[in-house]
């Protein structure tokens, strides 16, 4: 190693003449690796950091349900609704159906929306009764008055809770204004016997 220094450092020398350049003499890099004792290989971890693929950044609920309510797709949307549920550790809550349920229905996916809300019955979160109010204005825009009463139904065993009376007159007024007067009736009667009002 201290002869390729010294050649570097003589070859640096500035001089008009060619006479001093031809004098030194050149080594070769060829040569001077069979000079030198063999070295041992890099370690190929080098090697095995480019094949490994890069760690992705947990996804939190909040960073999720804005993932979700920023896409326009309803089907990437759903993608990125299952893609975070994958991850270790992560559980879906209110806010995450909310916001996936919302798109789905916005973009009249209703046969999806039939799909998250039977995976709902699996999940041990608390989950709110607005998640259904929405549903109900949803299904009401598409004039489908039995999904309507559908929603409501679904209130009791997915929040574990009674229906509040502003959920009563939701789907009342909704069936009132699609005019299903005959459904509207046999709601106020179901009502009063399920729910002793």
């Amino acid at each position: 190693m201290k002869v390729f220094k010294f050649s570097l450092n003589r070859a640096r020398c500035f001089s008009s003449s060619s006479e001093q350049l031809s004098a030194l003499s050149w080594i070769s890099p060829i040569q001077y690796s069979k000079t030198l004792k063999k070295l041992d290989p890099p370690p190929e971890a080098t090697t095995s950091l480019q094949e490994t693929p890069r760690k992705q950044k947990f996804i939190s609920r909040k960073l999720a349900v804005n993932m979700i309510i920023r896409e326009k797709d309803p089907q990437r949307a759903l993608e990125t609704f299952n893609k975070v549920s994958a991850q270790k550790g992560f559980c879906h809550n209110n806010a995450t159906y909310s916001a996936i349920l919302h798109q789905l229905a916005q973009c009249k996916k209703f046969s999806a929306v039939d799909a998250v809300i039977r995976q709902m019955k699996y999940e041990p979160c608390k989950f709110h009764e607005a998640v259904f109010l929405n549903l109900m204005k949803h299904f009401a825009k598409s004039s489908l008055h039995h999904k309507v009463i559908e929603m409501f139904d679904a209130i009791h065993p997915l929040v574990r809770e009674k229906p509040s009376r502003k959920a009563i007159s939701t789907c009342l007024n909704i069936l009132v204004e699609l005019d299903q007067m005959g459904l509207a009736e046999e709601f106020l009667l179901k009502c009063k016997k399920r729910l002793h009002l």
